[in-house]
């Protein structure tokens, strides 16, 4: 299960289409989303998010917790976070961190990403399982929540979120590709707070280094693909997820809704 919420947010923030510019802002902004994950139906994974922007760059940051039955039996929690610039040709990352603590096991990483490529600072257990990443591999990567901003950020000035990209994690090089099916109505519903247009994408991700030692890498290639709505969740708020979907082979199918959203006010850029 915790895998399974993990996957799913992992999926979604895997889809990065590039080569964006910055838009203009008067100020920093952050505003604060809630998501719920279910699984059969069943309440999984609680996510916490941030997203502050502003006229350089953005910060992100995700918290997740399991829930419910998953807490009993996948007990742990996570805080994922992230921050760079935009760029004239493009997003550019500058640190991605992240702390968890799953069934009292530590998970910790932090990657500075500098102008010859990601350098990892800390990686906590040490990745012993999977085939390392070779340094040249990893060059013109994004981390999983940097693309989450040049989504939204494309899907603002174009309308669209066709592309794809490379996201390294510090463990994983995966190739994430997304394609605009067009926009759709969402009902309202006791699941979330939001209803109304959102751009639909269906999304692929498929690893292609890190995999795991001794498993066979045809089965690992295997693609996960999905769905996300794009939409923003409040007036004047910016382009976010208001729900998305992903097949998991060996559990089926996770759904994740939007369930709260607030903004912070505006606050002076760093």
């Amino acid at each position: 299960m915790r895998k399974a919420g993990a996957a799913a947010l992992a999926f979604i923030l895997g889809v990065v289409p590039l080569g964006i510019a910055p838009t203009p802002a008067r100020a920093a902004e952050t505003f604060n989303a809630v998501y719920q994950a279910y699984v059969a139906g069943l309440n999984a994974v609680e996510l916490r998010s941030s997203f502050t922007f502003d006229p350089r760059g953005y910060k992100i940051s995700i918290a997740s917790r399991t829930r419910g039955m998953t807490g009993m039996i996948w007990n742990g929690q996570q805080v994922n976070e992230a921050e760079g610039m935009w760029q004239a040709q493009g997003i550019r990352p500058r640190d991605f961190r992240i702390d968890g603590l799953w069934r009292g096991n530590v998970r910790r990483a932090h990657i500075a990403f500098l102008d010859d490529g990601p350098v990892i600072r800390d990686l906590e257990p040490p990745e012993r399982g999977r085939v390392p990443v070779a340094e040249p591999d990893r060059r013109g990567t994004l981390d999983p929540l940097s693309v989450l901003a040049a989504l939204s950020r494309l899907v603002t000035e174009k309308g669209t979120c066709d592309g794809s990209a490379r996201v390294y994690d510090g463990r994983k090089l995966e190739l994430s590709a997304a394609r605009t099916i067009g926009w759709e109505m969402l009902p309202a519903s006791s699941s979330t707070v939001f209803s109304g247009r959102a751009l639909r994408c269906d999304v692929e991700l498929k690893l292609i280094g890190g995999f795991l030692k001794g498993t066979d890498s045809a089965s690992q290639e295997k693609p996960r693909r999905g769905s996300v709505w794009i939409a923003p969740p409040a007036p004047g708020a910016p382009q976010l997820p208001v729900m998305f979907k992903l097949n998991v082979n060996w559990l089926g199918e996770v759904t994740v809704f939007l369930t709260e959203f607030t903004r912070s006010g505006s606050q002076a850029a760093n």
